[in-house]
């Protein structure tokens, strides 16, 4: 255990120090954008002397957003130990909390194949909104997307939107290694984005998903699995998701993290990104996009991420993760940079 400790706090220290090296090298690729080490750096710098979760005597956190926004402050809450997944947009944990989640993501296309290399940034804001201690509204997907691609035109617009809900259906808080938890929940995502950038086409799909988190002693597991369900199958594929979490504590403010996210495509849809049936893509588009695409039936990418969240208070957190295909199919994955910051309120 110890040694894994090890390894996962040496992987985030090499990881922050690649990310950094990153940027200065590569500025997002036309050698003005140094978002990523930009937006990094205040946060590293305010957060030397941050405490994280120490709660009172009644069980509630020290004040931070919620202050803010002159609102009580939270209750403690058994799971506050636990890393908020940092990559995947389709990965939902089984918390029911009120979250605020800026990120950004820096994706590569794969140089061979369709795509034929190229970028996209992305700029996205998630909600998370608990309804009541058992019900989530969620809105997970958004944002302004720069695109990039080898293969298509440059573009810029906004990303489709998906929201839903979630709901507890089981609490177990003194189990034998730690609190547990199962939520279930149910998304949708809409048209309404951009087709310029591979965005705004099909006819919609829902996410139906449940989500498993337990404390392993000093480990932090959360698993996640779900199926996108198109409302036309000729339009979109029907999709299998999955994803695993593990984090742990190393100090109290450090939490690396390992995350592997997993898509099995279960259709041959006509679409092919508005080319229509003749024109066969092969491939699909991972969390990012849906292309509606034929010949992908029994695909699967699956794609390995380390990372770390740093905690600046006990409301406001940052992440950071580098990702990679783990198969030999990669579809529209090279790699990616994921960045957030998460304003617990």
């Amino acid at each position: 255990m110890e040694k894994l400790r090890t390894g996962l706090a040496a992987a985030a220290g090499i990881l922050a120090m690649g990310a950094f090296a990153y940027a200065d090298e590569n500025p997002c690729a036309d050698g003005k954008d140094t978002a990523l080490k930009d937006a990094a750096k205040p946060l590293v710098a305010e957060s030397e002397d941050a405490p994280h979760a120490t709660m009172d005597a009644d069980g509630r956190a020290p004040a931070g957003v919620r202050k803010w926004l002159d609102m009580e402050p939270r209750k403690a809450t058994p799971f506050d130990h636990f890393a908020r997944p940092v990559t995947n947009v389709n990965f939902h944990h089984p918390f029911i909390w009120n979250e605020l989640r800026p990120l950004f993501m820096y994706h590569s296309f794969p140089e061979t194949g369709i795509m034929d290399g190229g970028h996209l940034k992305l700029y996205a804001f998630q909600v998370f909104f608990a309804l009541t201690e058992d019900i989530q509204f969620m809105a997970y997907k958004d944002g302004y997307v720069d695109f990039k691609p080898g293969v298509f035109d440059n573009d810029t617009g906004f990303a489709d939107i998906a929201f839903g809900a979630k709901f507890k259906v089981w609490e177990d808080l003194d189990g034998e290694h730690g609190p547990a938890t199962f939520a279930v929940g149910l998304g949708y995502e809409t048209t309404s984005g951009s087709t310029g950038i591979l965005e705004g086409k099909g006819d919609g799909f829902f996410d139906l998903f449940g989500s498993y988190a337990r404390s392993l002693g000093e480990f932090n597991f959360i698993g996640t699995g779900g199926v996108f369900l198109p409302r036309d199958k000729d339009e979109d594929n029907r999709t299998y998701h999955w994803h695993v979490h593990v984090d742990t504590h190393l100090g109290d403010n450090l939490q690396p993290l390992i995350e592997i996210n997993g898509f099995h495509y279960d259709g041959n849809a006509e679409r092919n990104a508005g080319l229509g049936p003749n024109v066969p893509l092969g491939i699909e588009g991972y969390d990012y996009t849906t292309l509606g695409s034929d010949n992908v039936r029994d695909n699967d990418v699956v794609t390995g991420a380390i990372g770390f969240r740093h905690h600046i208070s006990e409301d406001i957190s940052w992440g950071l993760a580098y990702e990679k295909p783990l198969t030999n199919r990669r579809d529209v994955m090279s790699k990616r940079w994921t960045m957030d910051i998460v304003f617990r309120f």
